[in-house]
């Protein structure tokens, strides 16, 4: 993984997995580390090691599977929602959980070299809590902020994908641009953008969206959700839906 932050700035690489522990050094942005950690998780202290061979403990908020771009370009925050043990909705062996992971993924594979890019999880094994998500986007200098999720009715007959914002011009525009596209790269039925008093978006100090795909419960939503081809069309929505708005 890869140390983000902004330039010019500096984490402590600590002794032990606190921070009143001593520093072993200071880490700059771009620094490549080897993450030793069993568990996954971009909250907390995690271990590492540099790659003249220094051992010690760094706060996983600031460490990125992408390496940063240059200096001075917009931070991406992407949520896939839910992850471990909550699978989100959950229809005909498909996990919400599983299919957000892999938009988000993509859009990162879409995003990297334009952007800064960090995920709240990386993986299925890990459980980032809410305040978390909203905690890891405000300790860093997040330009956006975006919640990806799948919805579920106990109506079969409901379907599309709806985007979601809390607060702010530039929330409202974001939520459009990638409404737009998602309607428009997948077919999806349009159910417009709406203001939520959703957590994950209400405690995120930079521009939030949470955006709904579509319904695991609708047999033709969920054909696509779980259609890699359509995973893609749904990344490059929200991809280019990030960009336009920069």
């Amino acid at each position: 993984m890869y140390v983000l932050i902004d330039a010019g700035s500096t984490v402590a690489l600590r002794s032990s997995a606190s921070v009143l522990s001593g520093q072993v050094t200071r880490l700059g942005r771009g620094t490549p580390v080897v993450v030793t950690n069993n568990l996954h998780k971009t909250r907390g202290f995690v271990a590492v090691q540099t790659a003249d061979g220094r051992r010690g403990y760094v706060e996983a908020t600031y460490l990125t599977l992408f390496q940063p771009s240059p200096p001075n370009s917009p931070l991406i925050v992407l949520d896939p929602g839910h992850g471990a043990y909550d699978p989100g909705a959950v229809r005909a062996g498909l996990a919400e959980r599983d299919i957000v992971l892999s938009v988000a993924r993509q859009v990162a594979g879409l995003l990297a070299g334009k952007v800064d890019l960090t995920l709240t999880r990386y993986t299925n094994d890990y459980y980032p809590s809410l305040g978390d998500r909203s905690a890891m986007a405000n300790a860093l200098s997040t330009s956006r902020f975006v919640s990806i999720h799948i919805n579920t009715s106990s109506a079969g007959s409901a379907s599309g994908a709806e985007s979601y914002y809390y607060k702010g011009t530039t929330s409202v525009q974001l939520a459009r641009a990638i409404q737009q596209r998602l309607t428009g790269y997948a077919g999806m039925r349009d159910r417009g953008v709406h203001f939520a008093n959703y957590a994950v978006i209400r405690g995120t100090q930079a521009p939030a969206v949470l955006a709904e795909l579509g319904f695991l419960s609708n047999a033709s939503d969920r054909a696509k959700l779980a259609d890699p081809a359509y995973q893609a069309r749904y990344a490059q929505a929200i991809a280019d839906g990030i960009l336009a708005t920069l």
